[in-house]
């Protein structure tokens, strides 16, 4: 749901048909807005604001026809709405820990987090994927009044997001040698996804 979305948009739409999406978090609204429906959505947060923020999209006929990608922490205020919920366990987290001496099977995510992109690569990757594309995928900003994907919630009056704007803690280099604000989470979501893919060399 970053800035770069907006540009990528109509690429994506066009290309719906053959690859499969992954929606991570508040990507949902924009990807929806778009006419392009996800073949997995991710959550990955703790907190029941999650739940608030995507309550509008999360209609009968997404959630019947969308499974669910989330860890063990995810609200059951979000889980409970989806007849399909592939869950994983959040590694470095006491609740995982807990049922996975229940289930010695079932074996912790790593760099699954600190954000629902961190999770929707770990949990591709888990299920067999060899090739990611990833798109909007920023972790950051150039602009402090662009921060996320404009036809993303965060620039919708009536949603709670609209009442949260990152604020940049950080300057860094992008990809172009521009350099970009991020903040402390998105800058450890990018070091977590880097450590994921230095860590799964087969993927592409």
């Amino acid at each position: 749901n970053g800035p770069s979305l907006d540009t990528q948009m109509e690429s994506l739409k066009a290309q719906q048909d053959n690859v499969l999406i992954f929606s991570c978090g508040s990507a949902l609204a924009p990807l929806l807005r778009a006419g392009i429906k996800p073949d997995f959505h991710v959550e990955m947060e703790r907190s029941h604001f999650s739940a608030v923020v995507q309550q509008k999209w999360f209609t009968d006929s997404f959630c019947q026809n969308t499974p669910l990608i989330c860890l063990n922490t995810v609200d059951t205020d979000i889980t409970q709405h989806f007849s399909q919920t592939v869950g994983f366990l959040k590694a470095n987290d006491i609740g995982a820990n807990l049922l996975a001496k229940t289930k010695p099977s079932c074996e912790p995510l790593f760099h699954c987090n600190p954000t629902a992109t961190n999770l929707g690569a770990a949990s591709a990757i888990a299920m067999g994927f060899k090739k990611l594309i990833f798109i909007g995928c920023d972790f950051g900003f150039e602009q402090a009044s662009h921060h996320h994907a404009k036809s993303s919630d965060y620039y919708e009056n009536s949603s709670p997001l609209s009442e949260i704007a990152p604020k940049a803690e950080l300057l860094v280099k992008g990809k172009d040698g521009v350099p970009i604000q991020t903040t402390r989470i998105f800058n450890l979501a990018r070091e977590s996804l880097e450590k994921l893919l230095q860590r799964h060399t087969e993927v592409k």
